[in-house]
């Protein structure tokens, strides 16, 4: 019996525990439940307080002198009158102390709100300066000098409490000095970014105004607004431009800029030690500064930032390679030998040349002797570097022997090569002196000695070193010569002729002319293709539920027809016929559709045995039996069908054309060909009739052309256009995002675009790129341009020619770019203000409306009457990323934002929310959702690259093993730590109950949300991982990847900024549970 009592009484225990624990997480969800209804009632009375105030009658701005009693204040308004006044009940009189801005109702005079201190426009911007997300992990070469800059602001901001338990005072600020591109700035930031504090970047020389005084206000300003914002850092650089030392005589410019210091050393006295503002200065001329400015209780701390020594430079080297991709490994212990004297902003451009060597290349990796090439560049330009005295060198100009020597010699002369220090030509290389021939047995006897003046006279063309390459052996000729002197410097090289397109300005005329979008029209889900039917003038627009949309082109705009649910599944594959009368989709759900474009009638639908690829016409203008062809995902074959709809079954099945899936067809009318594209790259020719064979009025041998240029880079074409002069068709490709235009009959390309990330990137970085991005911005559009890399999103992007074939369209992440093919000259770009990411376009440029017969020359001339004959009513129409919308780009400039998005339709945002997360939940495979107390995070996991550490995680959660776990590291814009059963960040074992190894995959730490394990050290995994917040590549091959977050991004961040102490959340955050699928 008591055996049974125990038993029972474990069971009421189990019962009572399971309670108690399920009361204890409904209560934490209640109680985040009431922090969230909290924000929002105070949301909510912000939001009625600010309707209120819009609502109501004009206010007066104006400043609180006294406080008469507890209801009435004497307020002075800015336009100068005083006023006696009451308060508002919702404004807590407390805070109206003397000063405090105040808005006033114009008819009561009562207070009705509290107003924030004005702030300066010029401090206001250097408050929006963002330090970006640099970490100390980023910065080489420069550990003490970071030790100690953590040891002056960070820790006083962090722990001022031991400097009170000591006894002593921290240092106000700092001084950074050192030679141009040693890093100081980049400490400044790094400083910023850690401790995540307000940043005011202040450039010295913009401090110094014209007016009298307005210097020493923007000081005062600026203070005041760091003290208000606290915790704040003050980063001053070119402190030397109003901090140099003080003398008695100067102008009425160098008097302001000393009653600025006396101000800034007024501030820095000021501002308490133990403050939440401290001030970071750099120089690079620390012996200009004032010594008032340099004492002890102003700037107590000197750092400097010296040239990096050889391991520096190693260690920077590395950070700034760590992201590029190299062929095969790279000796940076060579690089960095033959870099000395270089500082860190030298050896990043070391690494930016090299990549763009290897682009010249026509390459996706740098190698060793890219690196080698960029460090002598560098090393030549840093000698070169404020040391050429071009009076100098003008004198010299005779004296150039190098060029003398490779003139005189012929086939016997050495190698030449480029001297290291100033000298800007050749010079003979000494070992090869004793090989030199007779000068006097080389010399002709007939001809005369020639003075300096002579020489100078004679413009120098002789010593042209490239035709001294050219004619070597032609030692006779009249233009050598013997002088001692030598030969002059090379002449100025002839112009090399621009490439000009006649009448460029009328073809750029015919295209819109407003660069923003004039109009937007809606589908209920987002957009996939969009199209201009030729001749007919129709606009066919599809989205990813299956609905085709038909619109009439009208002047100005267009009129809505027709709408069908074509497809129950996605639309794979849309195409419009050569005479605009007939157009197909094909669907995920095996179907293709035929429609009437005239009649805007469906036609016929064919019902497949599989999915359809490709669809294209094949059938010119004026055909009378019209042909499509629909390409499979299964197999290579290319079936053609009958174009009216008539008979379901294939009229051929080409199988022998291509090996792989055919992905994309295009037809050329002027050829008669068909262009078709497998996924392996490979580009094939063939007639759309008869034998089906390549045509004979195109190339010949495949190997004269260039279509082999997929395979060699790897790529495969995600969209293919023909031009509408059939001489030219254009791809898109990935993942290397190249433009490519071909020569339809040669098979040659004519041009390459690059549109990489990586490329992007670098422009940014160097700031070549066509519109520079603050740092923020440019990182939301990247993040843009990564996601276009899902296979369902590649085929959405595609390229247009103009009606003249000279000018390709594409959609880009600065807008959508218009180039020049025979000048290669960008000429336009649309969208560029938008927050629109274009991809799939079509261009409509229309019938001018002549009055009579109107040549492109007499378009092009002055005269009005022609012009207005020649009006064009163009559009451009574009799809955006992740857009329900499609967009129109018109001739009309003056369409107002606020009325130019038309809410023709009521967009199923859940739906398609939902079939994203499916589809996202589809292509992972084993998924794992962590149950926390603030939400769900869904995490994909990467069983192929880390088998082991999948297997332990999946083991450990099923097993129950994280239930009630903590997360018990949390680090703000780096990342979110839990799986310690203790909780304290040194418990955890692995399912083996040992270490395991590392396994470093070719995944990276280049994305935010990516989850790894938490390992101590190499091997030392156990139970413990983490989710990173930023990328954070300095991890790589330090932390087994094995998922990446999903979906919960919003819980992850929700954690990432609860309030910790000592790194661990005050309130514990729980893992519930974690499902596994």
């Amino acid at each position: 019996m008591s055996g049974s009592g125990d038993q029972e009484r474990e069971h009421a225990l189990e019962a009572y525990k399971s309670k108690l624990l399920e009361s204890r997480e409904w209560e934490a969800k209640l109680k985040a439940l009431r922090l969230d209804i909290k924000g929002l009632q105070h949301d909510f009375d912000v939001s009625e307080d600010n309707i209120k105030a819009l609502q109501s009658v004009g206010q007066i701005i104006g400043e609180v002198l006294k406080q008469l009693d507890e209801e009435r204040f004497i307020v002075k308004a800015s336009s100068g009158p005083r006023y006696v006044v009451g308060c508002r009940s919702k404004v807590d009189k407390a805070k109206l102390k003397q000063g405090t801005r105040v808005a006033l109702d114009m008819t009561t005079l009562t207070i009705m709100r509290m107003l924030p201190r004005e702030v300066d426009p010029l401090v206001y911007n250097m408050s929006l300066e963002d330090p970006g997300q640099v970490s100390f992990g980023g910065i080489g070469g420069l550990n003490e000098q970071i030790r100690e800059l953590r040891e002056v602001i960070e820790l006083p901001l962090k722990n001022p409490e031991l400097f009170l338990r000591v006894g002593i005072k921290p240092p106000k600020g700092v001084l950074l000095y050192g030679p141009p591109g040693t890093g100081k700035t980049l400490l400044a930031r790094a400083v910023a970014s850690s401790l995540e504090t307000n940043f005011l970047k202040v450039v010295s020389s913009a401090i110094v105004d014209k007016y009298i005084g307005e210097s020493a206000r923007l000081i005062r300003e600026m203070f005041g607004y760091a003290k208000e914002h606290e915790p704040c850092i003050i980063f001053m650089d070119e402190i030397d431009a109003i901090g140099g030392r003080r003398f008695s005589e100067g102008t009425s410019a160098d008097r302001e800029i000393q009653r600025t210091l006396m101000e800034l050393l007024n501030q820095l006295d000021g501002f308490d030690y133990l403050g939440q503002t401290k001030i970071i200065m750099a120089t690079n001329r620390p012996d200009t500064l004032d010594p008032a400015l340099l004492r002890a209780g102003r700037l107590d701390r000197k750092l400097e930032i010296p040239l990096p020594n050889e391991v520096g430079r190693l260690e920077i080297l590395k950070i700034h390679s760590g992201s590029v991709v190299t062929d095969g490994e790279i000796d940076f212990e060579s690089i960095v030998k033959m870099s000395d004297g270089m500082n860190g902003a030298d050896l990043r451009n070391v690494v930016t040349e090299a990549g763009l060597f290897a682009i010249k290349d026509y390459r996706d990796s740098i190698n060793q002797d890219d690196f080698n090439k960029a460090v002598r560049k560098m090393a030549e330009s840093k000698k070169l570097e404020g040391k050429l005295d071009y009076q100098n060198l003008e004198l010299v100009r005779p004296a150039v022997a190098g060029v003398h020597v490779r003139a005189r010699f012929g086939e016997m002369q050495p190698p030449l090569t480029r001297p290291a220090g100033q000298g800007l030509f050749y010079t003979l290389t000494p070992f090869y002196c004793n090989t030199m021939p007779d000068m006097k047995a080389s010399q002709s006897p007939t001809k005369p000695k020639r003075s300096r003046s002579e020489m100078e006279a004679d413009g120098g063309a002789h010593a042209n070193p490239v035709a001294a390459q050219t004619h070597d052996d032609d030692t006779s000729s009249d233009d050598d010569d013997d002088d001692d002197f030598g030969p002059a410097l090379p002449s100025t090289a002839p112009k090399r002729k621009k490439r000009k397109l006649p009448y460029e300005k009328l073809y750029v005329a015919a295209l819109p002319g407003a660069t923003r979008y004039s109009k937007s029209l809606m589908h209920r889900e987002q957009l996939c293709f969009t199209t201009f039917t030729p001749h007919t003038e129709f606009l066919i627009t599809t989205s990813i539920d299956g609905v085709v949309k038909f619109w009439k082109k009208d002047f100005g705009g267009i009129e809505f027809v027709k709408e069908f649910r074509a497809h129950s599944g996605e639309i794979k594959s849309v195409s419009v016929s050569a005479d605009g009368r007939s157009f197909a989709t094909a669907g995920a759900d095996k179907t293709i559709k035929i429609f009437d474009v005239v009649t805007f009638d469906l036609l016929a639908m064919l019902s497949l045995e599989y999915s359809p690829y490709a669809v294209c016409w094949l059938h010119g203008r004026g055909a009378s039996f019209p042909q499509f062809a629909v390409s499979s995902e299964e197999n290579s074959w290319i079936r053609v069908y009958d174009g009216r709809g008539e008979n379901p079954d294939p009229l051929q099945v080409l199988k022998s054309i291509h090996r792989l899936p055919v992905s994309l067809m295009a037809y050329n009318n002027h050829y008669d060909c068909v262009v078709s594209v497998d996924q392996g790259g490979m580009v094939e020719y063939w007639r759309p009739n008869g034998s089906f064979e390549k045509p004979d009025n195109v190339w010949s041998l495949k190997s004269s052309t260039n279509l082999f240029e997929f395979k060699k880079s790897k790529c495969v074409p995600s969209s293919l256009t023909i031009s509408p002069t059939g001489k030219q068709f254009a791809t898109f490709s990935f993942p290397d995002r190249k433009i490519r235009v071909f020569d339809f009959a040669t098979g040659k390309l004519h041009r390459t675009y690059d549109e990489s990330i990586e490329t992007i990137t670098s422009m940014q970085q160097a700031g070549t790129a066509v519109q520079h991005l603050e740092d923020m911005e440019f990182g939301r559009r990247i993040a843009i341009e990564r996601e276009l890399d899902q296979p369902w999103l590649r085929c959405r992007m595609n390229v247009v020619f103009d009606e003249t074939s000279n000018f390709i369209l594409y959609g880009t992440m600065y807008g959508v770019k218009v180039i020049n093919t025979v000048t290669n000259k960008l000429v336009k770009l649309y969208g560029q203000e938008e927050s629109i990411r274009p991809l799939w376009l079509c261009l409509y440029q229309g019938q001018p409306e002549k009055k009579g017969v109107v040549t492109v020359e007499m378009a092009a001339s002055e005269n009005p009457l022609l012009q207005e004959a020649e009006a064009r009513d163009a559009m451009l129409v574009s799809t955006g990323s992740g857009k329900v919308r499609f967009y129109m780009y018109t001739n009309d400039s003056t369409a107002a934002k606020s009325v130019r998005d038309v809410q023709n339709e009521k967009p199923r945002a859940a739906a398609s929310n939902k079939r994203n997360e499916e589809q996202a939940l589809a292509a992972t495979g084993t998924t794992a959702t962590l149950h926390t107390t603030y939400g769900d995070i869904t995490i994909r996991l990467f069983p192929d690259a880390a088998p082991k550490a999948v297997e332990n995680f999946v083991t450990h959660a099923r097993n129950n093993y994280y239930n009630n776990v903590i997360f018990h590291r949390v680090i703000r814009k780096f990342m979110i730590q839990t799986g310690d059963p203790l909780g304290d960040g040194t418990g955890g074992e692995s399912i083996w109950g040992k270490e395991f190894a590392d396994e470093f995959s070719n995944l990276k730490h280049d994305k935010a949300y990516t989850v790894s394990m938490a390992n101590a050290g190499p091997n030392s995994n156990g139970s413990q991982f983490f989710i990173t917040t930023e990328k954070t590549p300095w991890l790589d091959n330090k932390h087994t990847i094995f998922g990446r977050a999903i979906a919960g991004m919003d819980v992850v961040h929700k954690i990432e900024n609860t309030k910790v102490y000592k790194e661990k959340p005050e309130d514990d955050i729980k893992i519930i549970s974690i499902s596994i699928s």
